[in-house]
């Protein structure tokens, strides 16, 4: 298993996984395929050389025999007074290669990266209430709940509630945080 940047080499494969996401588990992301597939892949390409491969934001990918298998994305808050925080987005596993760990890598690579970035306090990210094992892995990684928005997304006739989800980060190593009653 490889676990690394994507570059904009990588643009065609990330893309495709991230389409694959989108229509797969549409409850699982804000965005929509039906609004994504539309995306020229110089656009995705450009994106990724320019908004997706710096030190604060980036895509970490996992690969099985040369083969992207799982993606997620971290981007840190720009503006002075958000400065201390991160999130994490596009979360997705391909679900021939789930439960093999592939999460969890890809996450311990974010927050080991994360370490690194001067005044990051806490890495922060959304995932859909009925999404089990996601929030149990999250969980896990030591991940806890500060919030819930109800009905955060409608497809078609069925809502679906966003968890609020955060990992402080204190000199270099994370700190499980007291959960919330």
């Amino acid at each position: 298993m490889e676990i690394r940047l994507l570059t904009e080499a990588d643009a065609i494969n990330f893309w495709n996984i991230r389409l694959r996401a989108l229509r797969e588990e549409p409850s699982a992301f804000s965005a929509s395929y039906d609004e994504e597939i539309s995306k020229p892949i110089e656009e995705i390409t450009i994106r990724i050389r320019e908004q997706w491969s710096l030190p604060e934001n980036y895509i970490v990918g996992a690969f099985r025999n040369g083969i992207l298998v799982g993606i997620v994305g971290f981007v840190r808050e720009q503006r002075k007074k958000l400065k201390h925080k991160g999130n994490i987005w596009g979360m997705y596993v391909v679900p021939e290669a789930r439960e093999k760990g592939i999460g969890k890598l890809l996450l311990n690579e974010v927050i080991r990266k994360s370490q690194n970035l001067e005044g990051l306090e806490q890495i922060a990210l959304t995932v859909t209430s009925n999404n089990k094992s996601a929030k149990g892995l999250y969980e896990n990684i030591g991940f806890r709940c500060y919030g819930v928005e109800k009905q955060a997304l409608k497809i078609g006739p069925d809502y679906f509630d966003d968890e609020f989800m955060v990992l402080p980060i204190r000199n270099g190593v994370h700190a499980v945080p007291t959960p919330i009653a």
